[in-house]
């Protein structure tokens, strides 16, 4: 209801970490989008690159790759609200609009990360014949 007073009291530890625990699923969701981009890019790359029967990328190599990353991309979100905690105590001042722009900016970040393999195989398979099926 008065939004535009919000600014005046600073946020509460629990107001903190529920901002960046609320973003954690939509975080996720982009993530999964994005590898699955990676994995339907790298196969529309390699693919007509190898011979029939050929995988570009181990099936059961991403039945435990994606459990692992998606733990690895949550451990390192967490320090998202650990920090901002950090940085409240020090810096009483702080505006909120800084943490949409971390958390975007981190979302961007894994979302190129994410994406690496794809570059990697682009650089690999330009210049490679394509093998007809």
């Amino acid at each position: 209801m008065f939004e535009a007073f919000s600014e005046l009291k600073p946020p509460s530890a629990v107001q903190i970490i529920g901002w960046w625990e609320l973003r954690r699923v939509p975080y996720n969701a982009i993530l999964l989008a994005a590898l699955v981009a990676t994995y339907l890019g790298i196969l529309g790359v390699a693919g007509p690159h190898l011979p029939a029967g050929q995988d570009a990328i181990e099936p059961m190599a991403l039945f435990f790759f994606i459990p692992r990353y998606f733990l690895i991309a949550n451990v390192c979100y967490t320090p998202s609200w650990i920090i901002e905690l950090v940085v409240r105590q020090f810096h009483f001042d702080v505006p909120s609009y800084l943490r949409r722009w971390a958390f975007w900016g981190g979302v961007v970040l894994s979302c190129l990360l994410t994406s690496y393999p794809f570059w990697l195989a682009c650089a690999h398979w330009i210049g490679q014949p394509i093998i007809p099926q």
